[in-house]
């Protein structure tokens, strides 16, 4: 950036927290509700979402919002109001924002039962028959199962996808072992728990919001509800 753009970013950047901040004020002064609230959700979470987080069925026509889901991986910077709410499996270090714990996702490793069948169950002893499905984002399948003492190799990762639900995919057509939320899969998905050994790993989630949302009838009701239907159905599915 040129010395002409600092100049005019200096002048610009007041301007936008101001018109930031009157926004928010606005919001916390009318029980007008928004149009639409939009939470923003990892694709962890995403499937999971519309049941896992089912408001009663009064709900949204009585508060005459509608809601947006926009999956992505990054965060969103909920104070620059990018999204309103959102669900994550961090807790959120600004201090600002409004956060809860909810619960937590229970992942397991699973593979195809024809998978299994040609290569038996995953144990630390038969790591080397093999081959992992991971993220393109990072590699915490593989890590968490090196923690756990099965010595997987890098090369080891034959397919990877920045989609869970192309992950998920491929582990139904045989290309290896993936790890998935235990709450999606179904019975008749031809997945089944990959592992001998070793233990499921459970993640964390918050559900995070602006502040604004804490003065706002509307939002705030919105906020609470969504709470209280992740808590119930993600601690029955880890007592499932």
């Amino acid at each position: 950036m040129n010395e002409a753009g600092e100049r005019l970013y200096g002048a610009a950047a007041p301007m936008q927290d101001a018109a930031l901040s009157l926004r928010n004020t606005v919001d916390t002064m009318g029980a007008r509700p928004p149009e639409r609230v939009r939470i923003t959700v990892a694709e962890l979470l995403a499937e999971l979402l519309p049941t896992l987080a089912s408001p009663s069925p009064s709900l949204l026509p009585e508060l005459g919002v509608s809601v947006d889901v926009l999956i992505t991986s990054s965060r969103l910077n909920l104070l620059e109001r990018e999204a309103d709410i959102a669900l994550r499996h961090v807790r959120p270090t600004q201090q600002e924002l409004i956060c809860r714990r909810v619960g937590s996702i229970r992942m397991n490793a699973y593979a195809s039962e024809s998978y299994l069948e040609s290569r038996g169950a995953l144990s630390r002893q038969d790591v080397a028959t093999h081959r992992l499905i991971e993220s393109l984002d990072s590699q915490d399948f593989l890590e968490v199962l090196r923690k756990q003492g099965f010595p997987f190799a890098d090369n080891q990762v034959v397919f990877g996808s920045d989609s869970l639900a192309c992950q998920k995919s491929a582990a139904k057509s045989g290309w290896g072992v993936g790890a998935f939320p235990e709450a999606m899969i179904e019975v008749d998905d031809g997945l089944v728990p990959a592992m001998s050994e070793g233990e499921p790993v459970d993640i964390p989630v918050w559900l995070v919001a602006r502040p604004e949302v804490r003065e706002n009838r509307v939002m705030k009701a919105l906020y609470d509800e969504i709470g209280r239907a992740l808590e119930g159905r993600l601690e029955a599915t880890l007592r499932a």
